[in-house]
């Protein structure tokens, strides 16, 4: 094991993890099913290699997103099994379930407010962690243009979302 001098490390980026692995390999797939427009269903497998290329880890996960109105809710079961090599004592398991409750309300000029609401329990350590964000989107009639394909989930639905709201549409400037 290497000595490291805590006064030079970032303690936000170093971990014992990343010092015992600085290289490796990670594969894994995740199977996602649309049920109806507004219904994700998902679950994902992976393995991760040690250094030297032998399984470090298996993964797994489970979840479920629903959008509500302008309400979206996701619940995530997900789990790691270490396995035991000349790092690790033991082998072990640890599992964590996360519930997400984020809402967001349009307002003129396609600017969008979001609020999330995290939940998260560590089954292995017993512990739960709630954390409460803010989000401001000053999109100044941009929409969802400024985000990567696939990070914003049900974009159509949010997309005919948007264009309700005050200011947000299109119209032929005919004022009746």
């Amino acid at each position: 094991m290497t000595l490291y001098d805590s006064e030079s490390l970032d303690q936000d980026v170093f971990s014992q993890y990343k010092s015992d692995h600085r290289h490796g390999l990670t594969l894994s797939d995740t199977l996602y099913h649309r049920t109806w427009l507004d219904t994700l269903w998902f679950a994902g497998l992976g393995v991760t290699s040690n250094e030297d290329f032998g399984p470090d880890n298996f993964n797994y996960r489970l979840g479920w997103r629903q959008l509500l109105g302008p309400l979206q809710v996701d619940l995530e079961y997900r789990g790691t099994r270490f396995l035991n090599d000349a790092d690790r004592v033991a082998a072990y398991t640890r599992e964590v379930g996360t519930l997400n409750f984020l809402w967001e309300l349009w307002m003129e000029d396609q600017h969008r407010i979001e609020v999330l609401l995290t939940l998260q329990r560590d089954f292995h350590d017993s512990e739960t962690l709630g954390m409460l964000s803010f989000f401001w989107h000053g999109g100044n009639g941009r929409g969802y243009r400024d985000f990567w394909p696939g990070e914003v989930d049900f974009l159509d639905l949010r997309e005919r979302r948007a264009s309700v709201a005050k200011n947000n549409g299109i119209d032929d400037g005919n004022a009746d």
